[in-house]
């Protein structure tokens, strides 16, 4: 299958072949996806902008994004530790029927932030 990531488990319901034994074909995410979904218009113009990649590489990010081509595992490291980070993690995690409990600790980290910021101090 093309445009999909491996070893990192399917987004519909959390299994990892490491864990459950499933083969590397049932341990996938659609890259693709995950593109459209936070990139819905120019999506391989703006993953490479989100990545720092150099645009003469932007034919291969569009392809990328059509789900093509399956991209190196590098994009989606450097798309996660870009400033537009958040984005793609969150749609990964929101994706699994199993959060793990360092998930939940983080959800619970901006929930609390979030209500601190809220409170009017001065």
């Amino acid at each position: 299958m093309h445009g999909t990531l491996q070893g990192i488990g399917k987004i519909d319901d959390g299994t990892s072949a490491a864990i459950d034994g499933k083969s590397a074909v049932d341990d996938e995410i659609d890259f693709s996806r995950i593109v459209k979904a936070i990139f819905p218009h120019k999506s391989g113009l703006a993953l490479l902008l989100a990545v720092g990649a150099d645009m003469d590489q932007l034919r291969l990010f569009q392809r990328y994004a059509a789900g093509h081509v399956h991209p190196p595992e590098w994009v989606l490291r450097a798309w996660i530790a870009s400033e537009q980070g958040e984005a793609p993690l969150n749609f990964i995690m929101a994706h699994l029927k199993k959060k793990p409990e360092w998930w939940k600790r983080h959800e619970r980290a901006l929930h609390v932030t979030e209500q601190i910021g809220n409170l009017n101090l001065k």
